[in-house]
């Protein structure tokens, strides 16, 4: 599939049509989507040759890959890479970063990166705070996603589905002990 890939946008430069930013970005998603995401990330290098800046949603689209492949380590040296290219983060790639750590159960650095965002200007949103009270239930926290609830209704005003998901998690404990 890759030699396909590849061959394509080859050919792609010899008819003088080379591929571009929005060409990159759907082969690496497409990439990743199928769980290729080696192959992706061999895409993202040979971009640079065609002109292709990498850019905020190129990574975005990396990181989700290697995030769902659980490929945590991996991610998180993506994001120092750009980071070091002074590429700034934006909202998705935050929660993108942000469901990747709730994922693999890292609720710590899930909160860390939520005062990150808040700390450095990037409002989180809705999908934000839905991700972490999510996982806060799923590990049984739900305490902790109660709290998170009553905190941000009271101070940032949030209208999400927080309560149905504080619901879920208390659905979720085990009643038996």
């Amino acid at each position: 599939m890759f030699n396909h890939a590849h061959h394509l946008i080859e050919n792609m430069a010899n008819e003088n049509c080379p591929p571009n930013t929005i060409t990159s970005n759907t082969f690496i998603k497409g990439l990743c989507c199928s769980g290729k995401v080696e192959w992706a990330m061999k895409v993202l290098d040979q971009m640079g040759k065609y002109g292709c800046s990498p850019n905020v949603t190129k990574y975005n689209e990396l990181l989700d890959g290697l995030f769902n492949a659980n490929r945590i380590q991996e991610a998180l040296r993506i994001v120092g890479e750009i980071e070091e290219m002074e590429i700034e983060l934006n909202l998705v790639t935050y929660n993108t970063i942000l469901s990747g750590f709730c994922h693999a159960g890292m609720l710590k650095d899930a909160s860390q990166l939520v005062g990150k965002m808040l700390v450095g200007g990037t409002k989180p949103d809705a999908i934000t705070y839905n991700t972490v009270i999510y996982a806060y239930c799923e590990q049984g926290e739900v305490k902790t996603a109660v709290q998170l609830v009553d905190r941000l209704t009271e101070e940032r005003g949030i209208q999400t589905y927080l309560h149905a998901l504080v619901f879920w998690g208390v659905l979720q404990l085990d009643w038996s002990t």
